[in-house]
């Protein structure tokens, strides 16, 4: 166990593998707009209520599942939803718990390579099944890298995208600001914004959301060789969810400031930039594509990782950590996703993440409220039981 105990440093441990998890989520579907529009922005003020819900559930999944994840060390799902469940139970939820993560990675994946095939074929006139194959390609030569690499880069990339946030929401307030601050500081609904839509409709469309997300421990979990305490646990629970809560306050202004037209838009801030403030700056419209892409190169291959991390030593028992073995896995799993990711931007993020909502109530938020706290507790202090008795 790490000597430095401060809370200090147990956010900076934190910060990387928070980066990822920041990636992982902010990926098309948060640079486009479509998380904003579909789960947040249409509701006006109420999106300050809907942003905490889905806080609290990602902190507490977090706080719990990495614990066990840290305190055990296991750094691919299988492993890590092994000890979380412990083995008598895993045995009953492993094969539902790897379709699941399987289909959850693909959704996600998916939704990376829609929008890169649409960035490309905007920029470059590119059929889209060639646009998602080379935003594949790059997704996967990044991840070869390994763990250190996904989390160096993620850091670094997170910056840029919360400065390239901040210019986009600078400019929406500066163009549109009296707008945004009639929908965000009232809690009145709009009926052309929300047609045969509901409050609830949206109180429960944000749960189910959450749901799917309270299982960001096992898709964090194959970079999580930083941490080393529960601080440094409890550090990556506030980062994590407050990181992309800010985010998702932040896409839901910038299309709340060009609503209604925006929200019924393929990628709604792409729209609100190549529209509303390109005229005003042009350099802009730069910066965006920046964000795009470096939100596709942060989302892609933290997702594939934790693919390959659980299944390229099923498939390779003999070179699980051989670079063809992880290579071969990547490629198969990004063909799927690249079929997938046909469907649609939209369609994957209003459906398909809706679908894993629902799955993931059963098999990760039931099977988590049966489990032992005190347990993971315990494996901490043999831990420090035993690196005691090992450095003496």
């Amino acid at each position: 166990m790490l000597n430095d105990n401060k809370l200090s440093s147990s956010f900076k441990r934190a910060f990387p593998v928070a980066a990822v998890w920041f990636g992982i989520l902010c990926g098309p579907s948060m640079a486009s707009g479509v998380y904003a529009t579909t789960y947040f922005s249409r509701w006006g003020g109420w999106m300050w209520v809907l942003v905490l819900i889905w806080m609290a559930f990602a902190a507490a999944g977090s706080l719990f599942g990495m614990r066990f994840c840290v305190a055990y060390k296991t750094y691919n799902y299988g492993a890590f939803f092994s000890a979380l469940y412990t083995p008598k139970y895993w045995k009953f939820l492993k094969y539902p718990l790897d379709v699941y993560n399987v289909l959850s990675g693909i959704i996600s994946e998916a939704a990376q390579l829609a929008l890169g095939s649409t960035i490309f074929a905007t920029l470059f006139g590119w059929h889209p099944l060639f646009g998602a194959s080379v935003m594949a390609v790059i997704i996967i030569a990044l991840m070869l890298w390994g763990d250190e690499l996904v989390r160096r880069g993620c850091t670094y990339m997170t910056y840029f995208l919360l400065f390239g946030f901040i210019v986009l929401i600078y400019y929406t307030i500066n163009i549109r600001g009296g707008a945004v601050a009639d929908y965000v500081l009232n809690f009145n609904i709009y009926e052309d914004w929300n047609p045969g839509v509901g409050l609830w409709s949206g109180f429960w469309m944000i749960i189910q959301y959450a749901w799917n997300s309270m299982n960001i421990p096992g898709m964090v979990c194959s970079v999580a060789q930083p941490l080393k305490s529960k601080k440094d646990v409890t550090a990556l629970s506030i980062l994590g969810p407050l990181m992309v809560g800010l985010l998702f306050i932040g896409t839901s202004i910038i299309t709340i400031g060009f609503a209604p037209e925006s929200l019924s838009q393929e990628s709604p801030i792409l729209y609100a930039v190549s529209n509303f403030i390109a005229p005003v700056a042009k350099w802009v419209v730069v910066v965006y594509y920046l964000v795009m892409f470096f939100a596709l190169f942060t989302s892609g291959p933290g997702l594939t990782l934790n693919i390959t991390a659980r299944w390229t030593p099923v498939f390779f028992k003999k070179s699980p950590n051989s670079k063809l073995s992880v290579g071969i896995v990547a490629v198969v799993f990004n063909i799927i996703c690249i079929a997938v990711s046909t469907l649609g931007l939209t369609t994957l993020c209003a459906q398909g993440f809706t679908l894993l909502g629902k799955i993931a109530f059963p098999l990760i938020i039931l099977p988590m409220l049966l489990t032992t706290w005190g347990r993971a507790n315990r494996k901490f202090k043999e831990n420090e039981e035993a690196e005691k008795a090992q450095a003496n």
